[in-house]
């Protein structure tokens, strides 16, 4: 019915609708408070989406989420927004596994460069992060700049994290996965 109101408009994919621009300006003048009280809801929606596709990236009829997940991602990193970090660390393993590595590659360096200014140098965020564009790297035969990385991140952890922790191994995992592949 919103459609026939032409308050949105078809977008190329069955599941994808555009706002009109009308509506894009009312919805603009709402107060800062009516945003404020949405904002929590929508962010965790749109992460539990995100979650819920990445368990079930095989179902082709969840696979449409994939462009507005990472428009919002984007959207939340150019802010610099702590759920922006999250968002991209579910998408950008999407991404690898659909081939979209320039995507997954650019989600991951807005994605470091993101927590490293809400985080610091030295935190377990960034570790992960820089974890994921290591793998986005390394997809597209960037071995060297990937093991620079794995081993910054892999630098954090020790840091930060006992020497049995989880992500410590995963991270000895990947760099020793890594520097056997490239002998």
């Amino acid at each position: 019915s919103l459609l026939s109101l032409r308050l949105f408009q078809p977008g190329g994919d069955a599941h994808i609708v555009r706002m009109h621009r009308m509506v894009q300006e009312a919805l603009k003048k709402h107060s800062d408070d009516d945003v404020a009280q949405i904002r929590p809801t929508l962010l965790a929606h749109i992460i539990s989406r995100a979650t819920t596709l990445r368990g079930n990236w095989v179902q082709e009829t969840l696979r449409w989420e994939i462009p507005p997940l990472l428009a919002s991602a984007m959207q939340l990193l150019s802010v610099s927004s702590k759920e922006g970090v999250l968002l991209s660390d579910k998408l950008e393993w999407l991404l690898e596994r659909f081939g979209r590595f320039e995507e997954a590659e650019q989600l991951a360096r807005k994605a470091v460069a993101c927590a490293e200014q809400l985080f610091g140098s030295d935190d377990p965020n960034l570790a992960s992060c820089l974890i994921n564009l290591a793998s986005a790297c390394q997809a597209k035969n960037k071995n060297e700049e990937a093991e620079v990385m794995l081993r910054q991140a892999l630098a954090i952890y020790e840091g930060h994290l006992a020497d049995f922790h989880p992500f410590v191994a995963t991270a000895l995992n990947n760099l020793a996965a890594l520097l056997q592949h490239t002998n």
